[in-house]
């Protein structure tokens, strides 16, 4: 008898359903974490606190462990070893109810998960070398598997106590963590610990500082409907399932978008274009969380997710790779992803708490649709007749 042969994953593969189960794992904490701390009877202000320390850390979290990766020879490991230690305070959140207790546990969490996507975004670069507009495509499939997992958790939670996001985090990212092990013996280009040289290297250009604050300011405004859409609905009435439900719709249409329509656009499109589009999306959102504050709009809205988010996530990636100067890929990946980002989302998530306490949502989100409209003008007059300004830096490789 003939033995069947079994075609092995592709390492393209391998990084496909790496990318489905990390945010799979992401989707049973990151609307509902939200409402428990609510449940548990911290005010908007503490909540916004929380929330801030995983964009806050991202500046320190992604250098500091590329670093010790590198003294101590664990490239291949380290993926593997912040998946698995991030289960742990995630699960001790379940059984922790002060401020504090959870303070303590969210900068412990932030510290490893922080480090996760850059480290998966350094393997699926080196997976598909120059076919840049392939990462589109890997990160639709981050969507596709935080989709079916929100609405799911949702629908759960009606029925269950919400603690149970923590042990279904501690699953789905044990087994995202089983999966990089497959990657162990292969090549992945890691952010080098030496981020000062790449910082005094290109934010002297003037195109990479109008890019990177405008990064900062559509990465901030995103942050504004992930971290309050749950509470924000929970704050109209909206029942668990249907918080569940909105989150997985717009999962569902970032994932169509991711895989369809983005990646034209990054061909024909440039970077700065596909920021424009984002911002006027995020107006539209806006426009609606402030006027029409009626649960299912506002959750319905949510299928604009992929045209905000997706256009301006894979802008920031596209940007960094196309820019960078030879010998600091890495830390032109570090520039966009850990200090335009990580900041803006830290700064207006903690902005946005204090004013949601005191003001109310209306006010709120009122306030980010000017900020929206405004961003808007301002980088579509600086950035006019669509031309993308070129960087020319030539450095000295790192070693």
């Amino acid at each position: 008898m003939k033995r069947m042969r079994v075609r092995a994953v592709t390492p393209l593969g391998r990084v496909k359903l790496l990318y489905m189960m990390v945010f799979a794992a992401y989707a049973t904490t990151v609307i509902y974490r939200t409402i428990y701390y609510r449940r548990v009877g911290l005010d908007t202000g503490q909540i916004g606190v929380l929330i801030a320390l995983q964009p806050l850390l991202m500046l320190v979290a992604g250098p500091i462990w590329s670093a010790i990766a590198d003294r101590l020879g664990i490239r291949s490991r380290l993926l593997t070893l912040v998946m698995g230690l991030s289960i742990v305070p995630m699960v001790a959140m379940a059984f922790v109810q002060s401020f504090v207790g959870l303070f303590v546990l969210s900068v412990l969490h932030a510290l490893l998960q922080t480090t996760i996507e850059p480290l998966m975004n350094a393997t699926a670069w080196s997976t598909i070398e120059k076919e840049r507009h392939q990462f589109s495509i890997i990160r639709g499939w981050g969507s596709l598997g935080y989709a079916p997992v929100a609405w799911l958790m949702g629908i759960l939670l009606e029925t269950i106590d919400i603690r149970w996001i923590s042990g279904a985090y501690a699953l789905l990212m044990g087994i995202s963590a089983l999966i990089s092990l497959t990657f162990a013996g292969e090549r992945v280009t890691l952010l080098r610990p030496r981020l000062g040289q790449g910082l005094g290297q290109i934010l002297r250009q003037r195109s990479w500082l109008i890019f990177v604050s405008a990064y900062f300011a559509v990465m901030g405004l995103g942050s504004i409907t992930f971290s309050y859409l749950g509470i924000y609905l929970d704050t109209l009435g909206s029942s668990e399932g249907l918080i569940g439900f909105a989150g997985a719709i717009g999962s569902f249409g970032q994932t169509l978008l991711m895989m369809t329509l983005l990646p034209w656009l990054l061909r024909r499109w440039s970077a700065q274009r596909m920021i424009l589009l984002a911002f006027g999306v995020y107006v539209l959102r806006f426009a609606i969380w402030t006027f029409i504050p009626i649960p299912a709009v506002v959750g319905g809205a949510e299928i604009l997710l992929g045209l905000a988010f997706g256009s301006a996530y894979v802008a920031g990636v596209d940007f960094a790779a196309r820019h960078a100067p030879k010998g600091l890929e890495a830390t032109s990946q570090a520039l966009v992803t850990s200090l335009a980002s990580g900041l803006g989302r830290a700064t207006v998530t903690l902005a946005t708490g204090v004013l949601f306490e005191q003001s109310g949502p209306a006010m709120t989100f009122g306030i980010a649709l000017v900020v929206a409209s405004l961003c808007l003008l301002a980088y579509g007059f600086i950035w006019r007749g669509g031309r993308e300004t070129q960087v020319d830096l030539q450095v000295e490789p790192i070693p």
